[in-house]
């Protein structure tokens, strides 16, 4: 499908799979390094423990996008998240880093070796011509 983020679920998946596990593994490697990097780009810009704070916010949970908002919500007193994320986290922005994730089909496929039906999710979210969906769905299906 491109450069575009698709959103699936995974169904009833056993999560005991070996290519499930390393899947999973791999996508909180790549999540941990996007973490590091946006980290970094936010204190060279001038937010301070960017990485350190948005850990805290994450409560030893997988550091997203949302907990670096939070907390540059907090330490810049900026007015709303979605404030933050024009500001500082979208494309051309200070802390803007892209998401790496793995490839629709090979998501689609460690899903049904895990035993597990693949969900396409809100498909009318990703701010496609009628055709491109047409095209998603199918490429889906």
């Amino acid at each position: 499908m491109g450069k575009i983020e698709i959103h699936i679920v995974g169904l009833n998946v056993n999560l005991d799979v070996n290519c499930l596990k390393h899947l999973l593994e791999m996508q909180t490697a790549r999540r941990n390094l996007r973490g590091e990097k946006i980290g970094y780009k936010l204190e060279k810009f001038g937010i301070p423990d960017a990485r350190q704070n948005a850990k805290a916010y994450a409560a030893g949970g997988q550091v997203t996008c949302s907990h670096f908002a939070r907390y540059i919500m907090d330490y810049a007193k900026q007015k709303s998240i979605g404030h933050v994320f024009k500001k500082f986290l979208t494309r051309g922005k200070p802390g803007y880093v892209p998401a790496d994730w793995c490839k629709l089909d090979e998501a689609i496929d460690v899903i049904h070796q895990s035993g597990g039906i693949a969900v396409l999710t809100h498909p009318c979210r990703y701010s496609l011509s009628t055709k491109w969906q047409k095209r998603l769905v199918l490429y889906f299906k």
